[in-house]
């Protein structure tokens, strides 16, 4: 097929309109019409007269007169015999498809238009032929194989597939159905049809990349990538096609991926990449596809290809493919040497080693282009194309070699040799000092950590020889007395010591310290995690571009700290800085882009004037997610039970449910119920159904079904698992099932021990959590009381008394020391807490409506009416912010009721 008639070829950022120069396939396709009708010996002559010595403009017309012929690809218009061959089958129903008429023809068979039964709907059915061979059979159900686990907007997705049984021959014709993409064509025709700017090929391209990064993520390397396999839908989307010559991604490296086993060259010899034209068709892996995909750009952006091999025999065409460069990649208003053409000829490398190492990198760099960002290939340095250069003229470098290495080459060669040493020695002497000061730095964390390290007491010092292994510099001993050291201890010491250890690679401080930083916060010391990540972030801003992903990685670090203490409006302004970072490096589509854009939205709704802003953001993320990957794709439901998250929190919770439970029904259809991503839309909906009684049942069994999940695929000790632990025990909390949330929190707090430490934060806030069960149910209160005075212990030397988690357990403390006959204590403690967040200016509904009414049950356990019923319309005013199922909430009121005989409320 060729182009439609099109505008001119704008420049990277240009607008093309619709004058300026002919596109080359329209001035092609004039030159194909006035041939097609001649008789084939005549038609050389003809061609060599219009085209001159123009000879990408021949290989143009004659790729198109080679595609009348029906040699062309499974979507290409077939030949006249095809056609007339094929006329019998329309009107004929092949299992629930009435055919409608012929689509294109291939090597393997025919695809049609054909009509659904239902849903009625029109497919693409592609029919295996009737003489198909036992290796056709294996390639054409290998492609329903390999379709039925793609699933991505830019591959055409399968729906049916079964074998027909003719009536008339009784032969037996496997088929399937998929997707007809209405009003579509090739991907060359399209961005010359339409005047699409450089910047809107690239985008273009970028897509087809992603498509194919989905298909090879799933074991599947296409072979045969070429405009006639990516067609491109009336809406602008595009859309791989034809898996036909396809092959998995594992298959054994010595399986001659390019050439089948009868000898036969798989693929499309003008797209194939170097490996592919060997005589055994090389060791061919993802890669292969990203040549064929450097093949496509470079068509699509200059209207030519890098080699014109049409006319040559496919041996000597496969050996210019091999051996020679590629043609310079020329187009109006595109500069020689563009980020586009060094994208281009990094894809075309004929080294795998060279290209991009999967799609995705190549779509990545693509969206730089499209951003005006740096990219991260580089043109052939000359060092390297002098190596290419004599690979591929052995004999004239050899002769003139001769020559000249008699005159000059000793004392190059020695001149060379003893710079090349003299800088290899110079590298290997800074990389070594490098490492040995890294070595240095871990042996002296790890040895602080040994409890005879240092000791100056000669009863406990080491023998001779002991003393000896471990000879070396120290930091001294942070265990403490009685107790060996901690991971935690030894990551805070090793963070405070980055500093005089590397005082001249700052860059090196920032990247170990992060990394210590992220495991202090795993464990849930914050304050040693916000020291060193503070440091990070500041070295990172002194010695990286301000859009450099680190620093965003810095800033989600810190962002994350700052949540975790309850600083949400600092978390808020991180994420948002660290989302600036990523939308300008990576594009506003790349995952972690849109992570990020999620953790802002989740924090602003913590403000009441920022709420209305953070629904805006997640309603243009779904908007645009969707527009890009497809309405029914992965990354679009994602984006709409983000989206629903954010509404359940502002005010919407029948619109957050709808979208929540129709992302669990399609992540449930697509990827299976045991998926994170199927799991994560449960955790959503599951908060949705909290907050309503008749609802509370269902949130339960889909909590269990997120825990069971975790525990199963991550362990029971999991992180994971953990916050799932979290939310069955509130659900069971709200429906008054006690006992089940008493075994849940001690589950919970044992695990929580056993795997991040006995004084972890996350095992601290399980004891807690434990604790208040025991309170509420009036059991164990011994247990509870001592397990709330190490909670509350543990959180003071952590945080500050008006902290909301430090203050809702001294709370608890209260709690129990109330039940055990101590009740003035238990006003002293909850007085000096509101007293702190009073003056902290510290608020919450869950915090303040507990510790009020903790403190009117206190006070109505000492015959204090009128201070119990000043409290708990104090509680009956925060906690009224709760939503009407929350245990605190509904405590506070059954308090309140308890009281209006004694002192109502007026």
């Amino acid at each position: 097929m060729s182009p439609r008639d099109g505008a001119s070829h704008g420049g990277e950022g240009s607008t093309a309109t619709g004058g300026g120069a002919q596109s080359p396939w329209r001035r092609a396709r004039e030159i194909f019409e006035s041939l097609i009708d001649l008789p084939e010996g005549s038609r050389d002559a003809a061609l060599a007269a219009q085209c001159g010595e123009d000879e990408g403009l021949a290989a143009r017309v004659r790729r198109l007169l080679d595609a009348d012929r029906g040699t062309g690809g499974f979507l290409e218009k077939p030949a006249v015999d095809a056609v007339v061959s094929a006329s019998a089958m329309v009107g004929r129903t092949i299992g629930r498809y009435r055919i409608v008429g012929l689509v294109g023809t291939g090597g393997m068979g025919r695809v049609y238009e054909a009509e659904q039964d239902y849903p009625t709907r029109r497919v693409a059915l592609k029919l295996l032929g009737t003489l198909g061979s036992s290796e056709a059979v294996r390639r054409f159900n290998y492609e329903i194989r390999a379709l039925a686990r793609l699933r991505h907007p830019g591959i055409a997705p399968i729906y049916d597939a079964g074998v027909h049984e003719d009536e008339a021959t009784g032969a037996r014709v496997p088929y399937f159905a998929m997707e007809l993409i209405a009003g579509g064509a090739p991907i060359t025709e399209h961005a010359w049809g339409r005047g699409l700017t450089t910047k809107e090929r690239c985008d273009l391209i970028a897509r087809v990349c992603e498509a194919v990064h989905h298909a090879h993520q799933r074991g599947v390397i296409h072979r045969d990538l070429k405009p006639g396999n990516i067609i491109v839908d009336a809406q602008g989307v595009p859309r791989v096609i034809d898996f036909g010559v396809a092959r998995e991604a594992e298959v054994d490296a010595g399986s001659g991926g390019g050439v089948t086993s009868a000898g036969q060259m798989v693929g499309t010899l003008s797209y194939m990449s170097p490996e592919q034209c060997g005589s055994s068709g090389g060791e061919v892996d993802v890669r292969t596809d990203v040549y064929s995909l450097g093949v496509v750009l470079f068509e699509v952006l200059s209207g030519h290809l890098p080699y014109e091999v049409s006319s040559m025999p496919p041996h000597e065409a496969a050996r210019v493919i091999r051996d020679r460069a590629p043609t310079r990649l020329r187009a109006e208003g595109l500069r020689p040497g563009s980020d586009a053409e060094v994208v281009a000829r990094k894809a075309l490398e004929k080294e795998p080693d060279r290209r991009y190492q999967s799609a995705l990198e190549m779509a990545e760099d693509l969206r730089r282009v499209v951003a005006g960002r740096a990219i991260t290939a580089r043109p052939p340095s000359a060092w390297y194309q002098a190596r290419v250069f004599v690979r591929r003229n052995r004999t004239l470098v050899a002769s003139i070699a001769a020559v000249v290495l008699s005159l000059v080459g000793a004392v190059v060669g020695t001149t060379v040799a003893l710079m090349r040493a003299r800088d290899a020695e110079r590298s290997a002497q800074i990389e070594a000092r490098r490492s040995g000061r890294i070595a240095d730095f871990f042996k002296g964390a790890f040895r602080s950590a040994n409890p005879r390290a240092m000791v100056e007491d000669e009863s406990v010092a080491k023998p001779p020889l002991e003393r000896w292994l471990e000879e070396g510099r120290g930091w001294g001993r942070i265990d403490r007395a009685g107790e060996g050291a901690r991971v935690k201890d030894v990551l805070a010491l090793a963070g405070s010591k980055l500093g005089e250890t590397f005082p001249e690679d700052p860059l090196l401080r920032a990247d170990l310290g992060f990394e210590i930083a992220m495991v202090l916060l795993s464990l849930g010391e914050n304050d040693a995690g916000r020291g060193v990540l503070e440091e990070c972030l500041r070295l990172r801003r002194l010695n990286l571009p301000p859009d450099h992903p680190d620093l965003a990685r810095a800033l989600a670090g810190l962002a994350t700290q700052r949540s975790i203490e309850g600083d949400h409006g600092q978390a808020m302004r991180h994420h948002l800085e660290a989302h600036a970072i990523c939308s300008a490096s990576l594009g506003e589509l790349h995952a972690v882009t849109l992570a990020l854009n999620r953790a802002a939205a989740l924090q602003m709704i913590h403000f009441s004037e920022r709420r209305a802003r953070a629904v805006d953001r997640m309603r243009a993320s779904e908007v645009q997610v969707s527009r890009w990957y497809g309405p029914d794709s992965i990354e679009a439901w994602t984006a709409r039970y983000a989206l629903a998250e954010v509404l359940m929190w502002t005010g919407a919770p029948d619109e957050a449910e709808g979208l929540a439970r129709a992302a669990v029904g399609a992540l449930t259809a697509i990827l299976g119920d045991r998926h994170i991503a199927t799991t994560e839309a449960k955790r959503i909906l599951s908060w949705v159904l909290e907050v309503r009684e008749d609802g509370l049942e269902e949130c339960e069994r889909l909590r269990r079904e997120q825990l069971m999940f975790f525990e199963s695929v991550l362990g029971l000790g999991s992180a994971d698992a953990y916050e799932a632990r979290s939310l069955l025990y509130q659900v069971l909390a709200r429906r008054g099932d006690w006992a089940g949330a008493a075994e849940v929190s001690r589950a919970q707090a044992e695990y929580a021990e056993r795997t991040m430490g006995y004084d972890s934060y996350y095992t601290v806030k399980a004891k807690g959590r434990l604790a208040r069960v025991l309170t509420q149910m009036g059991e164990g209160l011994e247990e509870a009381e001592a397990l709330a005075e190490e909670v509350v212990r543990d959180n003071d030397r952590r945080t500050h008394p008006a902290e909301g988690w430090a203050a809702y357990h001294a709370g608890i403390l209260a709690s129990a020391r109330r039940q055990l006959g101590r009740e003035g204590d238990a006003v002293r403690i909850l007085r000096e807490r509101i007293s702190a967040r009073e003056a902290a200016g510290q608020s919450s509904g869950w915090v303040d409506g507990y510790l009020w009414w903790q403190l009117g049950e206190a006070l109505y356990a000492m015959n204090d009416a009128a201070g119990a019923a000043s409290a708990a319309r104090s509680a009956l005013m925060h906690a009224g912010t709760l939503d009407a199922m929350h245990p605190i909430r509904r405590g506070a009121e059954a308090f309140a009721a308890k009281l209006v005989p004694a002192a109502p409320d007026p």
